[in-house]
């Protein structure tokens, strides 16, 4: 299934960024970490196998989202760290 990340202050999709990816499962408290690939809509892709659980990203890596449903045309909003905010805009020029 295809999820859109996006950054929540500006709404700027995040395009060709790798990013860590928490998803939570429904029956215990612990979560499990994956490496996700956005493309240059960003969209990246996660197996049906996380349908219908709970995602966040990382804090450590990008930035923070609130946990949202994983299924196909999601959008994860992440709050962007302000350094990596200033290492995009530098990738940029």
């Amino acid at each position: 299934m295809k999820i859109l990340a996006r950054e929540l202050q500006n709404k700027q999709p995040l395009t060709n960024r790798k990013l860590e990816v928490q998803v939570k499962p429904k029956d215990r408290a612990d979560t499990k970490s994956i490496w996700v690939q956005t493309d240059p809509k960003g969209l990246f892709e996660l197996s049906d196998e996380y349908r219908d659980l709970q995602i966040t990203t990382s804090p450590g890596s990008t930035g923070q989202a609130p946990w949202v449903l994983a299924k196909e045309g999601a959008t994860l909003s992440i709050s962007i760290k302000r350094e990596a905010r200033q290492e995009q805009s530098k990738e940029r020029k």
